[in-house]
């Protein structure tokens, strides 16, 4: 698979969750393409740090066994429903193992990620504005994990 293939191919699904919630915000579209592209690699740094940041997380969410517990992101990538782990008591150091053992043959870097987000951008679609904003997505610092998918 090319990385346009896959580019295409999760810009559908992103296409069909804009459909199921149609009160994506910006963030959401942002984390939904990060998350995408990237899977857990921006978090892969050591266990303990991906496991605090999950338990972080968690900490501010409220357990819903109703939620699907995966949603399909990309041809490598899904993404635990943290809510929906809660509930099954799956616990952040487990989720840091599922983490670390998953990978992808195709590598992009933020900057792919940034590209991409910029030709959504120049679309129209999904309420993400061609703006400095985006710029946030090549800070090696910044993670989108702090918004929710509405």
């Amino acid at each position: 698979m090319t990385k346009e293939s896959f580019e295409q191919d999760m810009l559908r699904r992103l296409k069909a969750r804009y459909l199921l919630s149609p009160a994506m915000q910006r963030e959401d579209v942002i984390k939904f393409v990060f998350q995408g592209m990237m899977g857990a690699g921006h978090l892969l740094s050591s266990r303990e740090r991906i496991t605090q940041s999950i338990a972080r997380e968690m900490d501010a969410l409220a357990p819903d066994a109703a939620e699907p517990m995966f949603e399909i992101l990309s041809p490598a990538w899904c993404r635990l429903n943290l809510r929906r782990a809660m509930a099954a008591r799956i616990q952040p150091q487990a989720i840091a193992g599922m983490m670390l053992s998953s990978g992808c043959q195709l590598s992009f870097s933020r900057q792919d990620v940034y590209d991409c987000c910029k030709r959504i951008a120049r679309s129209g679609e999904y309420r993400l504005t061609d703006d400095a904003s985006l710029d946030q997505i090549l800070d090696a610092q910044w993670l989108p994990s702090i918004y929710l998918i509405r």
